[in-house]
């Protein structure tokens, strides 16, 4: 999917401290762990991604792949 034509990127940053909760597509998910640095929404301790505010689309490489869990 590729942005609109206004494209208008806003870019959002924060640090979790290792209170990172993300809920993945088959139901599963990560929770009180560092951001997972594999899908494109930042890594350790920081969340960095970017967005078009017009649109909403997000902006970077994608799709990606699902990382497997651990157990």
């Amino acid at each position: 999917m590729s942005c609109c034509e206004k494209r208008e990127v806003i870019r959002v940053m924060g640090k979790c401290s290792d209170m990172c909760h993300v809920m993945y597509p088959d139901g599963t998910e990560s929770e009180g762990m560092g951001v997972p640095n594999d899908i494109n929404i930042g890594s350790g301790d920081y969340i960095d991604f970017d967005y078009c505010r017009n649109c909403g689309t997000m902006v970077g490489v994608f799709p990606v792949e699902i990382p497997e869990k651990e157990e």
